[in-house]
């Protein structure tokens, strides 16, 4: 399941302006992904910054 959940991840940002960040991305998910919703948003904007810290949590939220 880890492994399938990983390549969910990895294959939403394939083709997107993110993908060379995918593995940065995957290991911010990964530590955050039990801290539920809100946390996962408020970490991906302080992480990633606020508009790609947007972009990256939408993608993230169909994923996760």
């Amino acid at each position: 399941e880890r492994n399938s959940f990983r390549k969910a991840i990895l294959d939403s940002f394939t083709g997107t302006q993110y993908e060379d960040r995918s593995a940065e991305i995957l290991e911010y998910v990964e530590e955050n992904r039990e801290k539920g919703g809100r946390r996962l948003y408020t970490g991906a904007l302080h992480r990633f910054g606020k508009t790609s810290g947007l972009e990256i949590y939408h993608i993230l939220k169909r994923v996760v």
